[in-house]
């Protein structure tokens, strides 16, 4: 309840009023993934700010706010982003809905609405992203395999491990941590219970952005990781964390940096994958568009760190990606 009223009190979309809209949209696109782009234009002849976007009820009560910053000079186009990882989590796909953008023509204070059917955004619940997974070879036994397999939209999880040759058993599932809209995380005060978590790049790469990573048993230490800006249409941008000696939750675990990996989704599905550390004993895979969780280890990998091998770059402290370790790859072709 509390929630609520504070969704109501603050969030609520401004008071509408009848004056010359400043911005038009052109046209909208479904990405693979579920994302919504909405390609916006200033038809006015003064510069227009974009401020906010949100998705109502048909009563207009406010399910979703995001702020926008857009700036628009005369004649100028750009888009809006409603991401699916968002819209995933925030609309009911059997329900209707508007989404609202809202402008400011800076010192004229002239403002303007613009409303998409709520068709899309029932449309864009059903699409679903690739699934992603981390597969963990213990020793030279080939059945010594855990494997985990999640979805980043959802968060959503399932780890795997091998019983008996060729007998695998779900050992857990959950719902790893989505850390969005912060640039540090601490581990030794919010240790997961879960083999991963996913951090959104807030920038969505559009600019150069570091992430603190606080770890470590007892004594904790920071880890810096740097992400330049990357160019091209971006739908979302964001690390994976995995402790690859997750088979269970234990309050044993250090620092979920046995695999970094930095995951750039692109509007025509593509998938940038770059690796930022990779450490331990063990043999580790990565898999992207896993088609069957439960015999993930049989199926096609992106690449393989081997037995004890130790990947990282680091430069004056700050760990960036490796420069042969990045890959594109579109499961969709």
């Amino acid at each position: 309840m509390i929630l609520y009223l504070w969704v109501i009190g603050f969030s609520n979309p401004p008071q509408e009023k009848p004056v010359k809209a400043m911005v038009k949209v052109d046209g909208y696109s479904l990405l693979p993934d579920g994302a919504i782009v909405v390609y916006v234009r200033n038809i006015g002849d003064a510069k227009v700010n974009i401020t906010d976007t949100y998705i109502t009820d048909k009563s207009g009560l406010v399910l979703l706010h995001k702020p926008t910053l857009l700036e628009l000079d005369p004649g100028e186009a750009d888009m809006v982003i409603l991401p699916a990882m968002t819209i995933r989590q925030e609309i009911k796909p059997e329900e209707g809905y508007l989404i609202k953008i809202y402008a400011s023509g800076g010192e004229l204070a002239v403002s303007g609405k613009t409303v998409i059917k709520g068709s899309l955004l029932q449309e864009a619940t059903r699409r679903e992203a690739p699934l992603l997974g981390l597969l963990a070879h213990r020793s030279s036994d080939p059945w010594a395999k855990h494997w985990v397999v999640f979805d980043y939209l959802s968060g959503y999880y399932r780890l795997y491990m091998y019983v008996s040759p060729g007998n695998a058993d779900l050992k857990e599932k959950g719902y790893a941590p989505i850390v969005k809209g912060k640039n540090s995380y601490d581990v030794c005060s919010q240790k997961p219970s879960s083999p991963i978590v996913i951090v959104v790049n807030p920038t969505r790469a559009q600019r150069d952005w570091t992430l603190e990573w606080k770890c470590g048993i007892g004594s904790c230490y920071i880890c810096r990781f740097y992400l330049q800006k990357l160019q091209g249409d971006i739908e979302i941008d964001f690390i994976v964390f995995w402790e690859d000696l997750y088979t269970h939750p234990s309050s044993s675990y250090d620092d979920w940096r046995d695999h970094v990996i930095r995951v750039t989704a692109f509007f025509n599905g593509t998938y940038r994958l770059a690796v930022l550390t990779a450490k331990g004993g063990y043999e580790q895979e990565f898999h992207l568009g896993v088609d069957d969780p439960l015999s993930m280890p049989t199926e096609p990998y992106i690449y393989k760190k081997p037995f004890g091998a130790y990947w990282a770059n680091i430069i004056s402290g700050y760990y960036h990606e490796i420069p042969d370790k990045v890959y594109y790859v579109n499961v969709r072709d």
